[in-house]
């Protein structure tokens, strides 16, 4: 019976080979379907799955499948993670994968969102990949459809109303603008009259965060605020806060949530913050040094957030703040900031400025991806083209490449570039201009996904052969990719409920891998925390 369901799964992949793409990664197996194929298959992992209540919070991994050595294989996250541009990560997607060291990634810059303007950063919602220019208010934004940006109903509303970031959550947006917190058409959150632009937010764990920035001019204080909310209760009252602290005249930078805390940092002192019941401060720097977090995502049992100047990254399990068990190389001497990371196909990315890297974590490795600016050869200088910048009146690290955005859609990883600000001043004398504002798109075999509804029941099942891999939800297929997957006859068991994207924020019930090695019958992987 279970060579049985694995033939049916194999020849289902040719009802959906027409929707893979060109790359490599995606490209048609002209054997799929044959008989032979099934004699190599090699795991099968089901597992029923629900999400909890969605209240914000990461949901974490369902489970990862290990060696002998307990290097990871095979996997299945919902990933979350957040940059001072706001949300960078649609939580409620399952990103499954299967990992081949022996296949070449394909990296594909595609055509610039805004040719006229230095700088773009992404947004992912409800599964549709969109570009804005600015940091933060734009008057413009474009969808990616297939390779090219365009305009569309979607992109419109999110230009227009998005002022610091937004995600989905139970079903619709939740958009932080000049009105405050909007969810669907609802205003939930109105801010102070008069401080409409000095408001940044944040929401997990049913909390929405409300932090006004102060304003030096006048004295009055920055001063964040806790609300406990959810989707279906209304609009909170300014008054109510659970919690709330004076910080001076400062703002955040990144936000993030680790073992039902909510975490942030500052910009000008060097410090992280955490909420757990009251506001408290688990992390200061040496005032008389910068210390400053751009990034923040969920890592295992700990939130990982990416600093300036050291550009390396630090762990916090919301109690205190150490650096990460494996630091980033120093290729220069001079600062540096991570501002962006992401998992991508069970795998840590970090986006570094000022020369454009972004590094993958292979094993306890890193080692360099790609550049999001590559024209632009590395030299001994704090920045690019930082001695044209001061011979024009401008900041030397003015034309730094940022790697802004870290996201995953459609089973790639797209990392988007701009310079200090979007500030187009200089451009004269910059060589690669068109460069600044791209877009990369870098994807590697083996990795597959789908939305999952918080509340709705799932029967997953991964079917990986020496050369495919299939996902299938509730008995359909959903996505197909292939690749060198030879090492998943190395698996040794299962674990559950944990994983790369943390502890898993839901029920899982009938779990079972399986794995058959050439032709034999299917033996059990065991199973353990």
């Amino acid at each position: 019976m279970f060579k049985l369901r694995c033939v049916l799964f194999l020849l289902a992949v040719t009802l959906v080979e027409t929707n893979l793409m060109s790359c490599p990664c995606h490209a048609k197996d002209e054997s799929v379907g044959c008989a032979g194929e099934v004699k190599g298959l090699r795991v099968q992992i089901d597992a029923e799955v629900k999400l909890e209540e969605d209240i914000g919070q990461p949901f974490g991994s369902v489970f990862e499948a290990v060696d002998g050595n307990g290097r990871v294989i095979v996997g299945a996250c919902l990933s979350d993670s957040y940059t001072m541009f706001g949300p960078a990560a649609e939580r409620n997607r399952l990103h499954c994968f299967v990992i081949d060291n022996k296949s070449t990634p394909c990296a594909e810059v595609l055509p610039k969102p805004f040719p006229e303007i230095p700088a773009s950063r992404l947004v992912v919602l409800a599964g549709r990949l969109f570009a804005v220019p600015r940091m933060r208010l734009s008057p413009q934004a474009v969808e990616l459809e297939g390779a090219e940006w365009k305009v569309s109903s979607a992109a419109v509303e999110l230009a227009c109303e998005n002022f610091g970031g937004a995600q989905e959550v139970d079903g619709q947006e939740l958009l932080f603008s000049k009105q405050g917190v909007v969810y669907g058409d609802r205003v939930v959150f109105k801010p102070e009259k008069g401080f409409e632009a000095k408001y940044f937010y944040y929401y997990s764990e049913g909390v929405l965060i409300a932090f006004r920035y102060g304003d030096t001019d006048s004295g009055v204080k920055s001063l964040v605020r806790a609300y406990k909310w959810r989707p279906t209760q209304d609009a909170v009252v300014l008054e109510d806060a659970f919690a709330s602290a004076e910080l001076g005249i400062d703002y955040p930078l990144t936000f993030g949530t680790v073992g039902g805390r909510i975490v942030f940092s500052l910009n000008s002192e060097p410090e992280v913050w955490a909420l757990d019941g009251t506001f408290r401060r688990i992390f200061r720097g040496d005032a008389r040094e910068s210390w400053q977090a751009y990034c923040a995502m969920p890592f295992y049992d700990k939130l990982i957030i990416g600093q300036y100047p050291s550009g390396s990254l630090y762990e916090t399990d919301g109690v205190s703040v150490v650096p990460f068990q494996t630091p980033l190389p120093m290729l220069t001497d001079w600062p540096r900031e991570a501002q962006s990371i992401a998992v991508y196909r069970g795998e840590l990315y970090a986006g570094l400025w000022p020369w454009g890297w972004v590094y993958r974590l292979r094993g306890s490795k890193w080692e360099l991806a790609f550049r999001v600016v590559p024209q632009v050869p590395i030299r001994d200088e704090i920045a690019p083209y930082s001695k044209a910048c001061e011979r024009a009146g401008l900041i030397n690290n003015h034309w730094g490449q940022r790697v802004n955005s870290l996201v995953v859609h459609d089973n790639s990883l797209f990392a988007s570039s701009m310079n200090k600000g979007g500030d187009p001043r200089g451009s004269a004398f910059v060589d690669s201009v068109s460069a600044y504002g791209s877009v990369t798109r870098y994807t590697l075999p083996g990795s597959l996904g789908t939305k999952l509804t918080p509340g709705v029941p799932y029967a997953l099942r991964i079917v990986v052969s020496e050369r495919l891999a299939i996902l299938t939800v509730d008995g359909a297929v959903v996505d197909v990719c292939r690749g060198d997957f030879s090492s998943v006859a190395e698996l040794k068991g299962v674990s559950w409920g944990a994983g790369i994207g943390g502890k898993f924020r839901g029920v899982i019930q009938r779990q079972q891998g399986w794995l058959t090695v050439e032709g034999g019958d299917p033996k059990p992987l065991p199973s353990h925390k």
